[in-house]
């Protein structure tokens, strides 16, 4: 069959981002139902793009990993050297961070190293699509890879900086940051993740008039302020989270928030 040359005017795109600047808020290790049905560990980034779009990405770690803090760390039962593979999407990332000096440095001052989650939270990086290479008879993937480092957010200008910072992960959720006018909820003193998602089902259940007190909560928060502020903290609270429909309304900023605003 003769090599025929596509014109760039036929050309698909796979509808992805392939470049994006991403600040990291939340970090932890969870399953995911569309992944391998759910039966392995993926490092699930949460944050903010350069236009303050809620971005997610979820890098596989291979199998059989396992948590015994509520996603924070992972361990495997039978590796002698608790290392991550190189050939998993997980392992390409630490490669490509491995690549650019500055990070690495950041990244060694903190404890845990990768198999600690939060070794990820609080980096700007600068994220371009990469093919990755897995060796025979498995086709590569393009995925988004880090390739520069733009410092912390914590360091980033008031502006642009949400005035809330994140909390330790339970279970891949976040406990929710103090807010102005909002009494916080205080963690439990040894998280249960059953007990978390008990209470966010039994806030939703007592729902009233329409809307459950964790939403009036919400529009109180989004009236006194910015959306930067607001969607850290929703990004930060595990009652949200575990709320699949809240959580959705919350960051999408055209609906929970605007609504809030004009009222």
């Amino acid at each position: 069959m003769t090599n025929i040359q596509i014109d760039d005017a036929w050309k698909l795109s796979s509808g992805l981002r392939d470049d994006m600047v991403l600040s990291i808020y939340s970090a932890y290790f969870a399953p995911d139902a569309e992944y391998q049905g759910g039966r392995v560990l993926l490092l699930h980034l949460i944050g903010m793009d350069e236009v303050e779009e809620p971005t997610t990405l979820k890098l596989s770690v291979g199998a059989d990993w396992e948590t015994a803090d509520g996603g924070i760390t992972i361990t495997h039962p039978t590796k002698k050297q608790q290392r991550i593979n190189a050939s998993t999407i997980y392992g390409h990332w630490i490669t490509h961070a491995q690549e650019i000096p500055e990070l690495v440095a950041e990244l060694q001052r903190r404890p845990g190293g990768p198999l600690n989650a939060k070794v990820w939270e609080g980096l700007i990086l600068h994220l371009q699509e990469r093919e990755l290479k897995f060796g025979k008879n498995i086709d590569p993937q393009l995925r988004l890879m880090p390739t520069e480092y733009f410092g912390l957010i914590a360091d980033a200008p008031v502006a642009t900086q949400p005035q809330l910072q994140p909390q330790p992960p339970v279970a891949g959720l976040m406990t929710p940051p103090p807010t102005q006018g909002i009494p916080s909820v205080p963690p439990p003193s040894t998280p249960d993740p059953a007990a978390l998602l008990a209470q966010a089902r039994a806030a939703q259940a007592a729902a009233t008039n329409g809307s459950s007190p964790l939403y009036n909560e919400l529009v109180e928060l989004a009236k006194v302020n910015d959306w930067p502020t607001f969607l850290a903290t929703v990004l930060s609270d595990a009652r949200v989270l575990a709320d699949d429909e809240l959580a959705q309304q919350a960051i999408d900023q055209t609906q929970l928030y605007n609504n809030a605003r004009s009222s």
